[in-house]
């Protein structure tokens, strides 16, 4: 350990002798490293991050396949939701949730201007199928989805500290949304919206004159959802939900005629045809990293040149190939570091400008930033980096051996200087 510190000392030293080249470096890496960083962090934020839900495995989206209006994947109607739930045995919890726009104005305590608010609509054993519990209160009671008891909500953590200032007492009082009272009766904890824009709650109930669209079989207008039963895998869920659209089909024929039902993964579903795009941009970004580190190699073999005598005198006061590597690694090393830190700085300010070129339909974007996930992956692709550039020089530093190296003592011939 005290060799390693000597070597990385020694090597701190001899980069402060050179700022040009070691500038020259520091940059080059850093842009490699940075462009890694911010891609990844989009990376990580829409691909690996685990949803914010409990055992989010079980999670799928039911899908209404409908090949008769060329959907392959479409949205269903309340009855054919209601049987579905009756019928499918595999699912711990299946419900149907609606996004909608509302007009949120304030509370009984406090006046506010009026704003519009993504919300969302669930029906019974909403917030059982996220396997979320409420921060502040709790989620829905089943009698809550019937008219006339349905005007509750519940807010996301975003909208209580923003429109409320995070107060607890916001529980059991009165909002107004879309100029009706509505009673608070709970506050999510932090990163859970779902659909994915929803900022508050609000119970699916059928008001009388919504009672038509209960029964309309043949109205498309509800994404459902759902949380497979403990032991149920997914095969055997497609499976059962097959038979079942089989069933309503034969039962229903001028609305369920070849009409099937298809069970994806929630995460498939939330992430969409981005996967390939952002695995293909990272490879990109990948590739400018490994050009990034050919042109420091190259700048380490030029300097390891102009440094030959420097290693063949230590070669011959004893240092032994093990030691003069361990030198020159310990270089690189500290410029891969650096480079990777600086890239960090590069990321954290190039990301908010990168979000707003993204897709506007790019899944779970509010969560893309530096975390410590990141951090460390910059980090370990910097230092790895800065291992694989210095091999070239690492094996020139072995290679010098004193007789080799250009003269660097007057020779017995030449003219004394006074």
């Amino acid at each position: 350990m005290a060799i390693l510190f000597r070597d990385l000392r020694h090597a701190l030293r001899a980069l402060a002798r050179s700022p040009g080249f070691t500038a020259a470096a520091l940059l080059t890496l850093a842009l490699g490293a940075g462009a890694n960083a911010a891609i990844f962090s989009v990376v990580h934020a829409v691909l690996l991050e685990p949803l914010p839900f409990g055992e989010p495995e079980r999670l799928v989206t039911v899908w209404l396949s409908n090949p008769r209006q060329g959907f392959d994947k479409d949205i269903t109607s309340y009855p054919n939701f209601r049987d579905w739930r009756e019928q499918g045995s595999s699912f711990a919890q299946m419900v149907a949730v609606r996004g909608t726009d509302v007009n949120l104005t304030g509370s009984e305590t406090a006046a506010a201007e009026p704003e519009e608010v993504r919300g969302a609509r669930g029906t019974e054993g909403f917030f059982d199928f996220l396997g979320v519990v409420p921060e502040l209160g709790r989620g829905f009671r089943d009698e809550e989805h019937e008219a006339g008891r349905h005007e509750v909500a519940v807010l996301s953590h975003g909208l209580w500290s923003r429109r409320f200032g995070g107060d607890p007492g916001i529980l059991g009082s009165e909002i107004r949304i879309g100029g009706r009272p509505h009673t608070v009766v709970g506050v999510m904890p932090p990163g859970v919206r779902f659909p994915e824009d929803a900022q508050l709650w609000l119970p699916l109930a059928f008001t009388p004159e919504q009672e038509d669209l209960r029964e309309a079989r043949g109205a498309l207008w509800l994404p459902v959802f759902g949380r497979l039963a403990p032991g149920a895998s997914l095969p055997e869920a497609q499976g059962e939900m097959s038979a079942v659209a089989k069933r309503l089909e034969e039962t229903y024929p001028d609305d369920n005629e070849e009409m099937g039902i298809l069970l994806e993964p929630l995460r498939q579903t939330l992430v969409g045809d981005m996967e390939r795009p952002l695995l293909l941009l990272l490879g990109a970004v990948a590739l400018v990293l490994v050009i990034a580190c050919a042109n420091v190699a190259n700048l380490l073999l030029a300097r390891g040149t102009a440094r030959a005598r420097e290693l063949a005198v230590r070669s011959a006061l004893g240092a032994g190939g093990g030691r003069l590597a361990g030198q020159v690694l310990a270089e690189s090393l500290l410029l891969g570091a650096g480079g990777g830190l600086l890239g960090l700085f590069l990321a954290a300010a190039g990301v908010p400008s990168l979000l707003r070129l993204a897709p506007r339909d790019l899944p779970r974007i509010e969560g893309v930033g530096i975390d410590w996930t990141v951090f460390a992956f910059a980090l370990s692709v910097a230092v790895v980096a800065g291992v694989l550039f210095g091999l070239p020089s690492v094996l020139h530093a072995v290679g010098v051996a004193p007789g080799r190296a250009p003269a660097i003592l007057p020779s017995p011939s030449a003219p004394a200087r006074c």
